[in-house]
């Protein structure tokens, strides 16, 4: 474990399928491994980290009411990104009452993921 990943806050998401994961995280969400395993990997995006753990049977609800969001320079470059790659898009871009700007995509495990950047981008 680095120091990083002693200090602050990491949501750990179950998947059931690492190899699966890996290609949604990494390839979609250009996201780099910190440290990986069998049965789990710990990714980081800019100074986000999050560790993904393999579970092979999943419960039946795994699904809970946790959204990732993930920091982006240009939303627009990521939505085209989730076109291309057929990545289903769960809401449109949109400005947030929060000040963003963001479009929410689904990891293949249920996870929702929103892709947010300032809403002056």
């Amino acid at each position: 474990m680095n120091e990083q990943e002693k200090k602050g806050i990491i949501p750990v998401v179950l998947v059931s399928d690492i190899d699966t994961a890996k290609s949604f995280y990494i390839d979609f969400l250009d996201m780099t491994i910190v440290r990986e395993g069998r049965d789990f990997l710990v990714l980081q995006y800019n100074e986000g980290i999050i560790c993904l753990e393999q579970h092979l049977f999943l419960p039946e609800q795994t699904q809970c009411n946790l959204h990732i969001r993930i920091f982006v320079d240009n939303v627009k470059v990521y939505h085209n990104r989730a076109r291309e790659k057929n990545i289903a898009i769960k809401q449109l871009i949109q400005n947030t009452s929060s000040g963003y700007r963001e479009f929410i995509v689904t990891d293949p495990f249920g996870t929702k993921i929103r892709i947010a950047a300032e809403v002056n981008e």
